[in-house]
């Protein structure tokens, strides 16, 4: 079992109290459910608690949509992380139990794409050209200047910080 931070539990009880208020109909109120469900996504995410992490995120992609609409950032982003959580979910779903650590938590290592390009910019990894890297939150092949963002990632290091790719730290890991 992870060590709850101080910042999850503030988000944990700040979405428990909106949720119990949900009959309000109150715009702000309503967006601040959605950005708080969205926070508890990274930070389950982060933990490797992507089935909790689905849940999260479906709530805030549901609240954006219906406050700010389907063509709006916060929506896409929430849509995107909802999507990765789910490929997630079913990529487990297909592997043995050995990936699955004592407490539950996957660990996607075992997950992580291969490919001869950058997901990302598409430049061709090779021995002279750029050596491929495999950002710890999405599990995509990427260069090393699309993959020049750290933060922790629980499922690999308490402690280091671990390496993830451009898209993934914009989305707010």
């Amino acid at each position: 079992m992870h060590k709850v931070t101080e910042a999850e539990l503030l988000f944990r009880a700040a979405y428990e109290g909106y949720m119990s208020n949900s009959k309000s109909t109150n715009a702000p109120t309503r967006l601040n459910v959605a950005e708080t469900a969205y926070a508890l996504g990274i930070i389950n995410v982060q933990y490797g608690y992507r089935h909790r992490a689905l849940n999260y995120f479906q709530t805030a992609h549901d609240i954006f949509d219906a406050q700010l609409g389907p063509g709006h950032t916060l929506t896409s982003q929430a849509a995107d992380c909802e999507l990765m959580c789910i490929e997630s979910q079913l990529k487990q779903s297909l592997q043995p139990k050995k990936y699955y650590k004592s407490d539950g938590r996957f660990c996607s290592k075992p997950l992580w794409k291969h490919s001869n390009r950058c997901y990302q910019c598409d430049k061709m990894f090779g021995l002279m050209t750029s050596f491929r890297h495999h950002c710890r939150i999405c599990g995509e092949s990427v260069c090393r200047t699309c993959s020049a963002y750290h933060c922790i990632v629980y499922e690999y290091d308490p402690i280091k910080p671990s390496r993830i790719c451009e898209q993934c730290y914009h989305r707010g890991f």
